[in-house]
């Protein structure tokens, strides 16, 4: 608690000056604006005192006047810009090696690090990780949503990304998180529309570091490119290669009941070789869940390749041309991709093009632009919050 006055010690002399003026004449003191100063240096006035001032203290019987002080106090809560916030990212992904085959670990741990360069301080939870007891220190959890439903934390801030999966996600869900972002330019424009909580458009990036297109020579690599896990289904970008009779290679685990083990060239790559095969690979395939398809959520496959200059061969998705340009060329079906395959440097642009699109897809889409625009939000929410009462009192 502080004690400050409006004014400056004075000499006794010009206090028996300035008092014999006011005397003399009606003096209108102007208003006060000290109020709005000391809020925006951090602290707010909780009251006003007066303390008489003689002007010749050893003298009772001196001229004196009134001043007023104002009791003011530092305003708890967030006053950096920005503030170092502590966050945890929520995935669905397991704990151990086989967690490292899924996309949602590499995205989590790019938008960490994302995080991270803009002063937040920041820990990545697999599924098995979810019920620590340390997470009653965060200030944010944020939950990448894929398969799992993943309960609101009771005192955190609550942010949820959803960037698989829609068909999964409840409106009674969407309700229950303080703020939304869905990968998708069409998904949450629905939701909105159709009664369900207010979600905001905030789309993947390319989630490698490596993902540049100097990090290989085009078609120098696999004629035709897929590098994903089967998921346990015979995934659509696969089965229409083998269709249209395409030169494929394929890098992921669980093929064997599909694939040809030639086929097959790894069960897996290292998370920052990835882009020097889609730089060099001549064709990169690319597919999406029946519900990402429909709801418009572009796969993070998408903006690693683009990111690239690969020419990228995926199902049809709206969005794709707004995005990412003659980058992506949709197909339908084994007759489709047969012509792209057949005849790439006609549908694709060439070399040159192509990489100074990667360039703007990089510039465009990055992770730390999505970090930025969720430290905001986050800040925002949290001085929000404070703003109102407490939930233990309402």
């Amino acid at each position: 608690m502080s004690v400050t006055s409006r004014t400056a010690y004075a000499e006794p002399a010009e206090l028996k000056m300035a008092m014999a003026a006011l005397r003399s004449r009606r003096h209108t003191i102007p208003d006060d604006h000290t109020s709005t100063l000391w809020q925006t240096s951090g602290f707010e006035v909780t009251g006003v005192r007066s303390q008489r001032v003689s002007a010749d203290p050893d003298d009772p019987e001196s001229d004196s006047v009134l001043l007023q002080q104002q009791v003011v106090r530092h305003v708890q809560g967030i006053d950096e810009h920005p503030p170092r916030l502590r966050w945890t990212i929520d995935t669905a992904a397991p704990a151990g090696p086989r967690g490292e085959r899924w996309g949602d670990t590499h995205f989590a741990r790019s938008l960490a690090a994302a995080l991270e360069r803009s002063g937040q301080n920041v820990s990545v939870d697999s599924r098995d990780a979810r019920h620590r007891p340390s997470r009653d220190h965060d200030d944010v959890v944020l939950v990448l949503r894929g398969l799992d439903l993943v309960e609101p934390h009771p005192t955190a801030l609550n942010m949820q990304w959803i960037i698989s999966h829609p068909d999964l996600v409840s409106m009674a869900e969407l309700k229950s998180f303080d703020s939304v972002y869905a990968a998708s330019l069409s998904w949450p424009a629905q939701s909105v529309a159709t009664g369900d909580c207010p979600s905001n458009p905030c789309c993947s990036a390319p989630i490698r570091a490596s993902s540049t297109p100097d990090r290989g020579v085009p078609d120098t690599g696999p004629a035709v490119l897929f590098v994903g896990n089967s998921r346990g289904v015979f995934r659509q970008a696969v089965r229409t290669a083998l269709a249209a009779d395409a030169d494929l290679t394929v890098h992921g685990a669980d093929w064997d009941e599909f694939l040809d083990p030639a086929t097959v060239a790894s069960s897996g790559v290292p998370n920052d070789e990835v882009g020097a095969l889609y730089a060099s690979a001549g064709i990169v395939l690319n597919d999406h869940h029946v519900d990402m398809r429909r709801d418009s959520f572009l796969s993070n496959r998408l903006f690693d390749a683009a990111a690239c200059g690969a020419r990228i061969a995926t199902d049809p998705v709206s969005g794709l041309h707004e995005t990412f340009g003659d980058l992506v060329q949709p197909f339908h079906d084994e007759s489709d991709l047969t012509r792209l395959i057949t005849s790439p440097y006609a549908a694709f642009p060439d070399n040159e093009t192509r990489r100074a699109r990667a360039l703007q897809i990089i510039a465009q889409h990055t992770f730390d632009q999505r970090a930025a625009r969720l430290v905001e939000d986050a800040v925002t929410a949290l001085r929000g919050r404070e703003r109102r009462p407490s939930r233990s009192s309402r």
